[in-house]
């Protein structure tokens, strides 16, 4: 588990992509073997979108496949609720 962060500490931004593109392999593990659950909360506008992003490209990298395949994935996470988004 990371510790509590704030994105606004320090001279540089960190955001939530950041963290699961640097933990990405540790992340890919707890969806595909563990069949963990993501749930994000918050900005629809950017984090969201950029969250939803990092969870394809990490997708792509974890299964070895394509873009279409990776969201393929990612949705079929929604469908299945383990993949949720409480957005405003």
């Amino acid at each position: 588990m990371l510790p509590p962060h704030n994105s606004r500490d320090g001279p540089k931004k960190d955001y939530v992509q950041h963290h699961m593109e640097r933990h990405g392999e540790q992340l890919w593990k707890l969806l595909s073997d563990q069949r963990a659950f993501l749930y994000v909360c918050g900005d629809a506008k950017s984090m969201a979108k950029d969250v939803h992003r990092a969870l394809v490209g990490l997708v792509q990298a974890g299964k070895g496949c394509n873009g279409t395949q990776a969201e393929a994935y990612v949705k079929q996470l929604q469908d299945t609720g383990r993949y949720q988004r409480d957005v405003w």
